[in-house]
């Protein structure tokens, strides 16, 4: 009989690791976003004078029918590290998901509807605050559908660790495990449900008083296997080579 060969998989890996791999960072400046943004004119997706197809603004700025082979799920402060870490992979002829590289493509797109929906109606310099917290809702749910679909049609999970993705419990009894990214727990979210692993648990919200607002959410990381610069190619190498021979 046939072996049987997750469809999925999942892994983490710490940026300590990354820093070995023996590969060039990335050339920002020729990044996705900034070529979807290149021919983006807000214009093109108006249905009438209040309404914007949204369906289309996906398919511009969130492309996600392109298949790929690993998602690289990041703090946007790591970003130098997970595009060394991609370029690492595409090297060997991968075929990588950046979340990153759709964020430029998020904000930029935000503010052309702000500018021309959420002004305020007493003075025009400034943002409604009823207005901009509609559009930034709907942008983002834009952007979380995207990467939804992006997830669950992607083999590979890949968690950079972190101190700006992850912190720990500062009860010495307690071994648990949070992030203050809401996408970052939105991205581990999405793993667990598309990956369906059923003792894969995210549970407790809690807030961490700082001078910013922080909502921290409790994460379970245990079921991303760990990666290292040393076995980093060939894990992923088996992993593709064992999905051939039983899929």
């Amino acid at each position: 009989g046939r072996i049987k060969v997750d469809i999925k998989k999942g892994y983490k890996i710490n940026i300590e690791e990354i820093k070995k791999l023996e590969t060039k960072y990335l050339d920002d400046r020729n990044n996705l976003s900034q070529e979807i943004l290149k021919n983006f004119l807000l214009e093109e997706f108006k249905i009438d004078e209040n309404e914007i197809n949204g369906d289309k603004i996906v398919e511009k700025v969130f492309p996600n029918k392109e298949k790929y082979e690993i998602f690289i799920s990041h703090s946007h402060n790591d970003k130098k590290y997970a595009q060394k870490l991609a370029n690492f992979l595409k090297i060997k002829k991968y075929k990588v998901f950046l979340d990153s590289e759709i964020w430029g493509s998020a904000d930029s797109v935000l503010k052309e509807i702000d500018n021309e929906y959420s002004r305020s109606n007493n003075d025009e310099r400034y943002y409604d605050y009823t207005k901009r917290n509609f559009s930034t809702t709907h942008v983002h749910l834009l952007l979380v559908s995207a990467l939804a679909q992006i997830i669950s049609k992607t083999p590979i999970f890949i968690f950079v660790e972190s101190d700006n993705t992850i912190s720990f419990s500062v009860k010495e009894s307690e071994k648990k495990i949070y992030t203050d990214s809401p996408w970052i727990y939105t991205e581990l979210l999405f793993f667990k449900l598309f990956f369906q692993d059923v003792s894969y648990q995210i549970v407790n919200e809690s807030y961490d008083e700082s001078e910013k607002l922080n909502i921290r959410r409790e994460i379970n990381l245990n079921l991303l296997k760990n990666l290292t610069a040393e076995n980093i190619e060939q894990t992923i190498k088996n992993y593709f080579s064992k999905k051939e021979l039983y899929s």
